[in-house]
């Protein structure tokens, strides 16, 4: 009688259970644009200019109020501290979780704000063919920036102390920063080989900007770039978020891509069962223990834990087992129960 040795490895690969899921509960309208997180309430505006709060991860949505019949750009939060931006009506301000909503626009000489950026007290806004403003009181009044820029479209910004960057339609000088909050500017073009940058994400040290052209990142605040696209599709990049060494991109048409190595390469984040790999990402927003996205139908939610591994571990027990004949000889028969998807199996007779 031969003793057998069995080795059973069940690979489970991602795509046969759903990473992403649709979270449309208590939504409608349409286009969700601007995702924020804020303790445990998740965030959501979308083109009709309404706000959205979920309370438990997403699983329902109540509509809060509607600051505007025009889009809600951008939601970001600050503590208490919830802004929101629209399209044609500023900016508003909720501090009680956004069961009521308050102006904050004086000073705001063009309220058609594409995107908003805080960091700390300083509170940013890029407007449309109105340049940058900025607010240091928590958005009561703020003080225009750029005039040179009051023209140009300001689509994506980032702050990091007193750095502002900002990138533009202007293929000349398609991202400029200040270093001073905004008393004066610089072109930083070098290396950018786009006509626009839609997207600024900041982690220490790393500048990522988001173009039609890919990801680009710098390492000497902004002084120079290096294209960093390895992995991602020849769309545009419309949304960055960082979470550690976590770098997602939300793309135009291709759903979403992850990087863990400060993008040098990337690798493609969605799943079949949703229509998120045909999805335009808008927007992006993560929590400890999921990553939420806007598009242009849906509000998707996946763990992270689901997105960062790639072998789905299972427990076997003995009753989902067959194993035939026992005691055996030179041949052996393993059968799995119909719960069990196997990949693989491995058996030795010695």
């Amino acid at each position: 009688m031969k003793q057998i040795v069995l080795i059973l490895i069940i690979l489970l690969p991602l795509s046969l259970y759903s990473q992403w899921q649709k979270c449309n509960n208590g939504l409608f309208g349409g286009t969700y644009r601007a995702v924020a997180i804020s303790g445990n309430n998740i965030f959501v505006g979308n083109n009709s200019g309404t706000i959205f709060v979920s309370t438990d991860n997403g699983d329902s949505f109540s509509a809060k109020i509607t600051v505007s019949e025009y889009p809600v750009t951008s939601i970001i939060s600050n503590g208490n501290n919830i802004f929101a931006s629209t399209y044609m009506e500023g900016i508003f301000l909720t501090t009680d979780n956004g069961n009521s909503w308050i102006a904050r626009d004086s000073g705001l000489t063009n309220r058609q704000v594409l995107v908003i950026a805080i960091n700390g007290d300083n509170l940013l806004a890029g407007t449309k063919y109105g340049g940058i403003f900025l607010s240091s009181d928590c958005g009561n009044q703020w003080i225009e920036k750029h005039p040179l820029y009051s023209t140009s479209d300001i689509y994506s910004l980032g702050i990091s102390g007193n750095n502002i960057f900002a990138g533009t339609p202007r293929k000349e000088d398609v991202l400029i920063r200040s270093n001073d909050l905004g008393k004066t500017w610089t072109n930083l073009n070098t290396g950018l080989t786009c006509t626009y940058v839609r997207a600024i994400a900041i982690s220490s040290n790393n500048i990522y900007a988001g173009s039609e052209n890919g990801v680009f990142l710098s390492t000497d605040n902004g002084l120079s770039w290096t294209v960093k696209d390895n992995g991602l599709p020849l769309t545009d990049i419309l949304t960055l978020a960082v979470s550690g060494n976590l770098i997602f991109a939300g793309t135009y048409g291709a759903g979403i891509f992850l990087s863990t190595n400060n993008g040098d390469s990337w690798t493609e984040k969605n799943d079949e069962s949703t229509d998120i790999s045909s999805e335009t990402i808008s927007a992006i927003a993560i929590s400890e223990r999921y990553i939420f996205a806007g598009t242009g139908s849906s509000v998707y939610r996946a763990k992270l834990s689901d997105l960062l591994t790639d072998i789905e571990e299972n427990t076997i027990n003995n009753s989902d087992l067959s194993i035939s004949p026992n005691p055996a000889t030179d041949f052996l028969e393993i059968s799995c129960s119909p719960s069990i998807k196997t990949n693989q199996v491995a058996y030795f007779l010695r």
